[in-house]
């Protein structure tokens, strides 16, 4: 084991308070109401006490309480922390903000549990620790032509690589990254007076490019700065290397500083998960005071892409937002990008509900394919039920995920990203 349970009680979580809060602390928050457990999607698959949100936090708890020892109760404690996807959709649903899915990764990391399927836990280390590796072996990929033989492979013969080929079916075929049609547009040269410091998704720097030109026309006239090289620290904090996540946060930090002087520019990424991550930039920081205040100005300019959506008229079909999501905690974002779509579509907007089966982030549908498969039919059926035509996912992964299931299963509805909302033609 990697840590003991002392160190990991006083290790800092998320809140929706001002003040950091220890894990402890966090799992003491929980009043056990059952309010969380129909949001669960485990929960919802398995009927047991033990996979809800509230049967985590307990098992959690008797385990710092040195209640409940591990060893003894080892398999059963692993499945049912492995069975959480980690959408977070029990925070939303809980009036105390208890961060559930990340007290679940901070005992993963614990007890060493993987996160991650080897070969992509190899790439997040990659574009982490080795940033030019990974750009090499992305274009690599790309040109060769692997990505499709690692996916026959993958089908076949090879366990190791099956997430591979769910890959291969979900993506668009990777073409060109961002890199390599920034030339093409006006963002190719840095602005000598930014006004907006844009931080583009790795979907949209390596597998669809025009998620981030896209993205890039909702600033209209105003001069954007791209930041595709730089690092937020998540890949390293879901890698559990605690020193290099600090490093790459300071040094996200120290340069937005430097680029904006006294004006604190903007901070503006197309990724749900990074921005729920750059928003709880504080609690990284809550053992450095001097860091965690700076942090917390960073955290008040940063923004999700949809807070330069403009809401339009009204358009007769049926649809939904889908807010999944890794580690998902924001719940003011939510609230704006449903405001923005009843806008657009009036009484055709379908209203969220917590209780939806979400589809599976990353992480879980790298690591549990067949059960993330299941999650995700069950949202297939349900948009099928209220005869759903388009879902716009704030995630890119969620809305990959949710249109092939929904292409396969039921044709005639269609997900994509929100960024696409008010897409010119051509970028479609």
């Amino acid at each position: 084991m990697k840590k003991n349970f002392t160190f990991l009680a006083h290790s800092f979580m998320p809140t929706a308070t001002t003040q950091p809060q220890t894990l402890s602390g966090s799992v003491a928050r929980c009043t056990r109401c059952n309010a969380c457990v129909q949001s669960c999607p485990s929960y919802l698959l398995h009927k047991e006490e033990t996979f809800s949100p509230r049967g985590r936090v307990q098992i959690l708890r008797l385990l710092l309480d040195r209640k409940l020892k591990y060893t003894p109760h080892q398999t059963p404690i692993n499945q049912t922390m492995q069975d959480c996807i980690l959408c977070g959709r029990c925070t939303l649903a809980c009036a105390g903000q208890v961060p559930v899915a990340h007290q679940v990764l901070a005992l993963k990391k614990a007890v060493s549990l993987p996160v991650l399927p080897f070969p992509f836990k190899t790439f997040l280390a990659w574009h982490a620790k080795h940033p030019r590796w990974f750009d090499f072996a992305v274009r690599f990929i790309q040109r060769l032509r692997a990505w499709h033989l690692f996916a026959v492979f993958g089908e076949s013969m090879i366990p190791l690589l099956r997430p591979i080929a769910h890959l291969h079916r979900i993506l668009p075929a990777p073409k060109q990254n961002l890199r390599q049609l920034l030339p093409k547009t006006r963002f190719h040269q840095a602005p000598k007076k930014p006004e907006i410091i844009f931080f583009p998704s790795l979907e949209a720097r390596y597998i669809d490019p025009t998620l981030a030109l896209t993205a890039l026309d909702l600033f209209g006239n105003k001069e954007v700065l791209l930041w595709p090289e730089m690092h937020s620290g998540l890949a390293a904090y879901l890698l559990d290397d605690e020193k290099l996540c600090l490093q790459q946060a300071k040094r996200l930090l120290t340069a937005w500083e430097k680029t904006g002087g006294k004006k604190k520019l903007p901070f503006v990424t197309d990724s749900w998960e990074v921005f729920a991550f750059l928003k709880n930039y504080p609690f990284l920081f809550a053992r450095l005071p001097g860091w965690e205040k700076r942090a917390r100005i960073f955290a008040g300019r940063v923004h999700f892409i949809t807070d330069f959506i403009k809401a339009k008229k009204s358009y007769p079909q049926k649809t939904a937002l889908d807010f999944s999501g890794l580690l998902s905690l924001p719940k003011e974002t939510i609230f704006s990008a449903q405001k923005i779509l009843k806008t657009h579509f009036g009484k055709n907007f379908v209203e969220c509900e917590y209780s939806r089966f979400p589809v599976p982030a990353e992480i879980a549908a790298l690591s549990h394919v067949s059960q993330a498969e299941k999650m995700i039919l069950e949202s297939v059926k349900q948009i099928a039920s209220k005869q759903i035509k388009q879902v716009f996912c704030l995630s890119a992964w969620a809305a990959w995920e949710l249109n092939y299931a929904l292409q396969k299963h039921y044709p005639c509805a269609q997900a994509k990203n929100i960024v696409y909302l008010q897409a010119k033609n051509d970028r479609i």
